[in-house]
């Protein structure tokens, strides 16, 4: 029940202002997104950094040769030094259009995670019209945080720790959005109206503390610097996050062709997207294939849409 993300889901099919992108524009946004992604990764091979496709990212360039053909994003990984590296020594050497935000940062994050928006685009989810944060076309980069597999009740205890801090940002941030979007979404549904009323009191009791606070403290939460050579995705709450990974299974990472190009995979991608996905080389029905729901979206006139 607290998790809204299948509330969130079946309530933008009910809503009136979704915006669905074309077949045009979701090829035009591939591109885009593509071309974002070989930015970042320009700087990163400059500087040794490593980096690769995450989640469905991976699934589609192993399944697919490049994107799923319904997917409208690019998720990384990075693992945590180089992840700082990058957001903190770097970042002014990927081109003046694209912002970074992220916990702990100058630019404040807007999610647990870091994200590369192109200020020169406008993609705005639903529920998020109110937002203040940058909302342009962005890639996501995942931070992989050192876990050390021996030190299990240490580990449960930041895990639960972690979820509850991640409840109560989420909770503050849909409590001051005031979305009214949201609100319709949420409360198309039994169980999303009550995920809806319970994160809203609950934002209205911790909102004393910013959003952008409680997710500095959820990142504090998470790290651990030592190199243990395992590695987790805490930020990812809807993917196995506390499931300690050899990090060998994810770097050096490995080239492969990309639509008409090429992107780094997981170092073990097959095993990486067994773990994930279970039986991945199955195409799921129309019905089950995730997207963002879109209320607004443009690219700079130059793409040509």
């Amino acid at each position: 029940m607290f998790r809204a993300r299948n509330s969130y889901a079946s309530g933008c099919q009910a809503v009136d202002c979704r915006r669905v992108l074309t077949d045009d524009e979701r090829m035009f946004l591939q591109r885009h997104l593509l071309k974002m992604y070989k930015d970042v990764e320009a700087v990163c091979r400059r500087h040794n950094l490593n980096i690769c496709l995450a989640f469905g990212s991976v699934l589609g360039a192993v399944r697919h040769g490049g994107f799923i053909p319904w997917d409208d994003d690019i998720d990384l990984y990075m693992p945590r030094a180089d992840y700082d590296r990058l957001l903190n020594e770097f970042a002014d050497e990927l081109p003046s259009n694209y912002q970074v935000v992220a916990p702990n940062l100058k630019n404040n994050g807007y999610a647990r995670f870091a994200k590369i928006v192109d200020l020169n685009t406008r993609f705005v989810e639903l529920g998020a019209e109110n937002a203040k944060h940058p909302l342009g076309v962005f890639l996501d980069i995942f931070p992989l945080e050192n876990i050390e597999p021996e030190t299990k009740i240490a580990n449960k205890l930041r895990k639960y720790r972690s979820f509850a801090a991640m409840f109560i940002a989420n909770a503050v941030s849909q409590y001051r959005s005031k979305s009214q979007i949201l609100k319709q979404i949420m409360t198309s549904s039994f169980a999303g109206r009550i995920n809806y009323i319970v994160r809203q009191l609950t934002g209205g009791i911790f909102s004393f503390r910013s959003y952008s606070d409680w997710l500095n403290t959820i990142e504090h939460i998470n790290r651990y610097d030592t190199f243990t050579g395992f590695v987790h995705c805490p930020a990812a709450i809807y993917s196995n996050p506390w499931h300690e990974v050899k990090y060998e299974d994810y770097f050096p990472a490995k080239e492969v062709p990309f639509d008409d190009t090429t992107a780094l995979i997981p170092n073990k991608a097959k095993e990486y997207l067994v773990r994930s996905y279970g039986n991945w080389e199955k195409v799921p029905p129309e019905s089950e294939r995730w997207q963002h729901f879109i209320y607004d979206f443009t690219l700079d006139s130059t793409e040509n849409i």
